[in-house]
């Protein structure tokens, strides 16, 4: 029994088993359990798996973070009420480099302004998500 039943989860999750030596199989794993225990509960709730974000501290663990996102889109895209959102978009260069002015200086953890563009990415879908399901939005 869940205490609580949303139309809509957006979820992040997974960046923390990258550093700690998680596989990219096993981090989505993770994710697979959660989804499936959520829509054995709810099925009409929507997930949104916000991509794992490659920040520059896990350099030498972007293929972790590259096969656990991959995974997930795969896994989305054939699976109800649920949606893969990539969050890595906004994070990089044209050259493909990291934007650095995004993070704080340990290279992992956000500065105010990357927020401002995950915002950018998942306020439209979300708005979408519930126009589509006519979910009454809130004045927040």
């Amino acid at each position: 029994m869940l205490p609580y039943k949303p139309a809509m989860i957006v979820y992040y999750c997974g960046s923390n088993d990258v550093l700690d030596g998680a596989s990219g199989e096993e981090i989505f794993a993770n994710f697979r359990e959660f989804e499936m225990r959520v829509h054995r509960a709810l099925p009409h709730t929507r997930i949104f798996y916000f991509a794992i974000n490659r920040a520059p501290d896990k350099r030498n663990r972007w293929d972790v973070v590259d096969e656990a996102n991959r995974l997930a889109q795969e896994y989305a895209y054939r699976t109800a009420n649920l949606d893969y959102v990539e969050s890595n978009s906004v994070l990089f260069d044209a050259k493909d480099e990291p934007l650095t002015a995004l993070y704080k200086a340990n290279g992992l953890h956000f500065n105010p302004p990357a927020y401002v563009e995950f915002t950018k990415l998942i306020k439209p879908v979300l708005q979408r998500a519930m126009m589509d399901r006519k979910v009454p939005a809130t004045n927040n």
